[in-house]
């Protein structure tokens, strides 16, 4: 499996964050995510097939529809919730 720009699939990630509400330091600064957590979920965002789609929903104000980070996001909310 190829992986994408870590640059560009950074700030993929940073958009899909602001999008749901989160904002990845302040996560990582009130230890909701470790630096762990956040590189691992950037490696999932790297192995994204769908880029396009994403950036799209992104430049709509949307958040995509499938994310291989899906399950993380909604980890987040959770805990959010609390």
């Amino acid at each position: 499996m190829a992986l994408g720009d870590p640059r560009l699939h950074q700030d993929l990630m940073n958009r899909m964050a602001e999008a749901q509400g989160f904002d990845l330091r302040a996560e990582e600064a009130k230890g909701t995510l470790s630096a762990g957590d956040t590189s691992d979920m950037l490696l999932r965002c790297r192995g994204c097939g769908d880029v396009g789609g994403c950036t799209k929903a992104l430049d709509a104000g949307e958040v995509p529809e499938t994310c291989n980070n899906e399950s993380r996001w909604d980890a987040l909310r959770a805990i959010s919730r609390m």
